[in-house]
């Protein structure tokens, strides 16, 4: 069975989401070369399957591109001194999020208000940490 895909916590695919883009970061503000999925998988010794999740929900979330290359590399979608680190959590948190669970639960009841709730906890305690901030601080 080694080609089942690993089972991670959302807590690990929050943690990947932010070495990728903390990686893609300090290359980008470093002048060096753009990674590829391949690139950050070795380098990070994670399953490609997982790094290309994460790196799909960071593309879908309007925070990555990939160039058009045969064997294409990540780009920042905007610049990293205005993408917050929450936005980051919310792409992996919210990708492929069609609402078959929160739409047939409701929207008005006290889950759906804890899950608000701890969406805006999570926005407002970390508005202001920057993805720039993870490249330059090292």
């Amino acid at each position: 069975m080694r080609d089942r895909k690993p089972c991670v916590s959302l807590r690990e695919q929050e943690a990947l989401a932010l070495w990728v883009m903390k990686l893609i970061a300090t290359h980008h503000y470093g002048g060096q070369p753009h990674w590829t999925l391949d690139q950050l998988a070795r380098h990070l010794l994670i399953p490609e399957v997982l790094v290309n999740d994460v790196l799909a929900a960071l593309e879908q979330a309007g925070l990555l591109k990939k160039s058009a290359d045969l064997e294409p590399q990540y780009l920042p979608a905007r610049p990293f001194d205005v993408t917050c680190v929450h936005e980051v959590l919310r792409a992996v948190r919210t990708f492929k999020d069609d609402g078959l669970v929160s739409g047939k639960l409701g929207e008005h009841d006290i889950v759906a208000e804890l899950m608000q709730g701890i969406d805006s906890a999570t926005s407002q305690l970390l508005s202001p940490r920057l993805i720039k901030e993870l490249a330059v601080r090292g």
